[in-house]
């Protein structure tokens, strides 16, 4: 599979120019989750302990609602099949590294969230999302 020139598995890391607070941080996190189209509706998958996001109205956000509305003991477990796991299948061989390192990156941080948010975690975040549905 031939990805562009500007894959988003190809870009650096580059440190923040100025501090940021976390508001701020907090406000770049929410512009990724509006750019991206995410929902506040985020998945778990038990088989491989993966968390994130998914499309906003899409039939994952749409089945956790149903799943919710119809009181379902866990919602968000398992809907359908993982697209961590799939795009990863789709990811060329020479980026699987890089992606399973954002991957690690982006489940710590979800696991074992940050008292106060870095520009490293936007960072993260951003790209674990551009990865998972550009």
């Amino acid at each position: 599979m031939e990805k562009s020139d500007n894959y988003i598995l190809d870009s650096e890391y580059s440190e923040p120019t100025r501090p940021y607070s976390q508001q701020e941080l907090e406000e770049m996190i929410e512009n990724v989750k509006k750019k991206l189209k995410l929902s506040d509706v985020k998945l778990e998958y038990t088989r491989n302990n993966y968390i994130y996001y998914t499309k906003k109205y899409g039939k994952k956000e749409k089945q956790c609602l149903e799943n919710q509305k119809n009181g379902i003991e866990y919602p968000n477990r398992n809907i359908s099949g993982c697209s961590i796991e799939w795009q990863l299948r789709q990811t060329p061989e020479e980026y699987y590294h890089i992606a399973e390192d954002i991957i690690d990156a982006y489940m710590d941080y979800e696991h074992n969230p940050p008292e106060k948010i870095s520009y490293f975690n936007v960072e993260i975040f951003r790209m674990f999302y551009s990865w998972l549905y550009l």
